[in-house]
């Protein structure tokens, strides 16, 4: 009998498909084992199962769970999106992030994810772009700027039972490492925007108090 890994399955659609190397089979919650209900169906389960012709493809019947070790792993990336929430595997790491000021709405948006990539983060979610009007005499322009979040976002797969434990580890390494380079990502973004948006105020105010002490002396 093929096995293969669970690759989508929707609970209110009652179906997936299961991977068997290049192979993608059809298969419908009621070739499910009684044991097992939809809602505990999730990705990277692996099956056995029958493979029978169907109309639009393969199709895995009387399916049969394989129990393995299993261990959390960072989802394939980058994963982008608007809403906080993946639409697969579980968020361990997330950092609040404002790009800097760009004129041009794509390159906010591109600098958070290139920020992410940097860190080591595999996700930016909850990403918007919002947008701010500065003025000087009669002169006002309009600069955008993406808020959201540097994920680390990981999903369960199977692995041999020696290697569950250094998986492990390695993941909470790396998590260390990469909310480190986040943070400084995060105050290197913070640190352009503040001299993108103030820097003649600044100028103008150091300069009066360099006058007073110069007169006071």
């Amino acid at each position: 009998m093929p096995r293969g890994q669970v690759k989508s399955f929707s609970i209110t659609k009652g179906y997936g498909f299961i991977a068997d190397g290049e192979e993608s089979y059809f298969f419908h919650a009621s070739d499910l084992p009684k044991e097992i209900a939809a809602t505990d169906v999730k990705r990277g389960d692996v099956f056995s199962f029958d493979d029978v012709p169907a109309p639009k493809g393969m199709q895995a019947k009387k399916l049969v769970k394989i129990e393995q070790a299993t261990a959390p792993q960072l989802c394939d990336g980058p994963i982008v999106r608007r809403e906080s929430a993946p639409k697969h595997g579980t968020v361990v790491l997330s950092v609040h992030a404002k790009s800097p000021f760009y004129k041009d709405p794509q390159e906010c948006r591109d600098a958070l994810i290139a920020g992410a990539k940097r860190s080591g983060c595999n996700a930016v979610l909850g990403l918007t772009v919002q947008r701010e009007t500065w003025s000087s005499g009669n002169y006002r322009h309009t600069m955008h700027w993406a808020d959201g979040y540097l994920c680390v976002v990981v999903e369960s797969r199977p692995c041999e039972a020696m290697d569950k434990s250094s998986l492990e580890d390695q993941l909470e390494q790396l998590l260390a490492n990469t909310k480190q380079k986040a943070t400084t990502v995060v105050e290197e973004f913070d640190s352009k925007r503040f001299w993108q948006k103030f820097p003649w105020g600044l100028i103008i105010v150091a300069a009066v108090i360099l006058g007073i002490l110069l007169v006071n002396l």
